[in-house]
């Protein structure tokens, strides 16, 4: 089993939002899924684009169109695994939804987008939500189209965009959401399979003063609304399904279902029941018909390190005047994880002349990377000189490297400069971090070395070391917490070392700043002058070697065999280097490498058929006289013609020459093999054969052989000896 680590991109990639499907009975097909669609929709914040402000003018303003994008894509993310159409369209236009006994009627032309936005502001600085929020205290900010849009939508507080949305299917944020909790009404309204077009508004709030809020506009016109077949609709669904998002509140859905006298059976892998509590079976006006019952603790547990399988019936469905049932099971799984990971056969010395290599294939991955390291002792130190090996993720609007910028100098260990982590703003309190761009590989008693001195820095701020394999799973090795004090808490740098894990595999070395949520920090902006945050100096790393040079080579998923060879290495093989293969499989522009590192030399250790089978051919069972293939042709002789002993080879028709009285078989080969003893026979019955007359010339890249022709049938052909 390995973690999935997410590609590199500079920028946000374009990813689809509409037209999901997945296959759920598919473990990796779920596993690219989530990588390529719920996760293309986190940092949404960094998206959102919102235009408005609070003060005294309520202006709702709007957000970016790649924002609305995120919002559409998570929708129907869980749309798709839910087994539903999954293309609403998101703040397409459409203008508001009004009925004849609505107290407060906005202009028809409003868009339930505006409608949504200013609602969305509404709340936030009410800081409270309601489905028909009156014109008054603490609603400054209401207007009709704002009742309009609180009326026909779900609603968030504390949350807003994909987060909300996410919010909305878990339907167990009591705090944040609207009193439909128990009733799954919000997932009914996102689950309602007829459903074409939503419209989001969102506001990201200001800490300490507004929460953020989105309000999702989910009615629609009945002019709007899809036929589709009808279908049941389970929450969780069934087959794969991630552990992050599975709720406490399972639900089952059906159009025209009474589950009034229905009842819940849950069991757990081994057949063991499960303990239920239906807790809404009502046909309210949200979305379709619904059961809804709580689940144990330990089965709605976010995290899960093995797959693990429910099974659910649904018994007592009152469907079009039938009782039926409906069975499923569901298998959560961390979606970080393949079971099975692209690992390497082959020689572990290659010759001068290069070596295949072949991968197993890894179910749905939709490409392979072969990658060729070099790599040497770890002798450097990280002092901030201006590394460009070092991944910056702080805010811009503070240097990660300095020292004499600040009033308390000097703030360096030593040099010019030190890392500095800080949290710019209130507004800016996401964790800030820097990450060292060498992959290391360790051996035993490898540590982590650096120093820090903590500037002014809460008690429940953290800087966090932490260690990866994959750049997506991080392992804490050391922690560093802030003083009791609002002061400096060290009075100079601090030698700290950690341990490295010893079955990691190569990994990068990550530096983190961040605070426990809700907790009081110090910012830049009390003070740009002061040493405030955390300060890295002389990073380093004992009984460890960091990769030197790589080359990737990539390939589509129905190539497994790879060549180390100059190009793939990058350079001349010469005897004696070393290098580490690895293959990484992606899903769903993710990836999954393999979990040992192959490392081989190159050397010479072998001749003739052993050599060409250990380095060409090392998945060959069979021996010389064999044939692995089943084409007709022995291994040997596939050896001395350098064709593929794994797969087919049409064998040579003999061509007949009257003129000359003979026939001839040609092969075209460059080189012969020098241990080998190259000739031709040939038989009139197929049982006896012999070489009388034969010849055999090579040249040319031709390898050419002759016998007589006889008077009556004649057939030909090669024998290859060891002699």
């Amino acid at each position: 089993m390995v973690l999935g680590a997410p590609l590199g991109a500079a920028e946000h990639p374009v990813v689809p939002s509409t037209g999901l499907e997945v296959d759920t009975s598919v473990r990796n097909e779920v596993v690219a899924f989530w990588n390529r669609y719920y996760l293309a929709s986190e940092g949404f914040e960094d998206r959102l684009g919102w235009t408005g402000s609070y003060g005294g003018t309520c202006d709702p303003g709007g957000t970016a169109a790649e924002f609305h994008v995120d919002v559409e894509r998570r929708i129907n993310f869980y749309r798709a695994m839910a087994g539903l159409e999954a293309s609403v369209v998101v703040n397409a236009g459409a203008t508001v939804v009004s009925a004849a006994g609505d107290p407060h009627t906005p202009p028809p032309s409003t868009s339930r987008e505006a409608a949504a936005q200013n609602a969305a502001l509404m709340f936030s600085y009410a800081g409270s939500i309601t489905h028909n929020p009156p014109a008054r205290s603490p609603y400054a900010c209401w207007t009709s189209a704002a009742w309009n849009a609180a009326d026909r939508s779900n609603l968030a507080l504390g949350l807003h965009g994909p987060d909300a949305i996410d919010g909305y299917i878990r339907e167990n944020d009591t705090l944040t959401l609207s009193s439909w909790s128990p009733s799954v009404g919000h997932r009914r309204w996102i689950f309602l399979q007829s459903a074409t077009e939503f419209a989001s508004g969102d506001v990201p709030g200001y800490p300490g003063y507004y929460q953020s809020s989105n309000v999702l506009y989910v009615i629609q016109d009945s002019s709007e609304l899809e036929a589709v077949p009808p279908r049941f609709v389970a929450w969780p669904s069934a087959g794969y399904f991630p552990d992050e998002i599975v709720p406490t509140q399972w639900s089952l859905s059906a159009p025209g279902a009474d589950f009034s006298a229905a009842t819940v059976e849950m069991s757990d892998a081994a057949g063991a029941p499960l303990a239920t509590t239906v807790i809404d079976r009502t046909t309210l006006d949200q979305g379709e018909p619904t059961i809804v019952w709580q689940v144990p603790a330990g089965v709605a547990a976010t995290s899960v390190d093995e797959d693990t399988t429910y099974s659910v019936t649904v018994n007592g469905i009152d469907l079009a005047g039938q009782t039926v049932s409906h069975s499923y099971s569901v298998i959560v799984m961390d979606p970080d994880r393949v079971h099975v990971t692209p690992e390497l056969a082959g020689t572990s010395q290659p010759p001068a002349s290069g070596a295949n290599y072949y991968n197993n294939p890894v179910e749905s991955a939709e490409a392979y990377r072969f990658v060729v390291t070099r790599s040497e002792a770890a002798d450097w130190t990280e002092g901030a000189e201006d590394d460009d090996r070092i991944l910056d993720e702080t805010h811009s609007s503070y240097p990660l490297r300095g020292a004499n910028v600040f009033s308390y100098t000097p703030f360096r260990n030593s040099g010019d400069n030190s890392f500095r982590l800080a949290f710019p703003t209130l507004l800016d309190d996401e964790p800030q971090a820097f990450t060292i761009d060498r992959e290391i590989v360790s051996s035993a008693g490898a540590q982590v070395r650096y120093h820090a001195r903590r500037g002014f820095m809460q008690p429940n701020t953290h800087l966090r070391v932490m260690v990866s394999a994959d750049g997506s799973n991080w392992v804490e090795i050391d922690s560093l917490a802030g003083g009791p004090g609002n002061s400096i808490d060290d009075p100079g740098f601090v030698l700290r070392s950690a341990d490295v894990p010893a079955d990691l595999g190569p990994y990068r070395i990550r530096f983190q700043l961040d605070h426990a949520p809700g907790s009081a920090i110090n910012t830049i902006d009390q003070g740009a002058s002061y040493a405030i945050g955390v300060f890295i100096d002389d990073i380093s790393v004992t009984n460890s070697e960091w990769v030197t040079s790589k080359v990737e080579t990539s390939a589509s998923p129905g190539n497994p065999r790879w060549r180390l060879d100059d190009l793939t290495a990058g350079e001349s093989l010469a005897e004696g280097t070393r290098y580490g293969l690895r293959v990484v499989a992606e899903l769903g522009g993710r990836d999954y490498p393999g979990e040992e590192l192959m490392l081989v030399t190159v050397g010479s250790p072998l001749e003739g058929y052993d050599l060409w089978v250990d380095a060409d051919h090392p998945l060959l069972v069979g021996g010389f006289d064999d044939d692995d293939d089943n084409d007709g042709i022995a291994n040997g002789i596939e050896y001395a013609f350098s064709t593929d002993p794994l797969a087919a080879t049409p064998a040579a028709a003999p061509v007949l020459d009257p003129a000359a009285g003979e026939m001839r078989l040609e092969q075209a080969l460059e080189t012969l093999r020098p241990e080998l003893d190259y000739a031709v026979e040939w038989s009139d019955d197929l049982v006896s054969w012999q070489d009388t007359g034969s010849s055999v010339r090579h040249g040319d890249g031709v390898l050419e052989g002759r016998v007589p022709q006889g008077a009556g049938r004649c057939f030909m052909r090669w024998n290859i000896t060891r002699p």
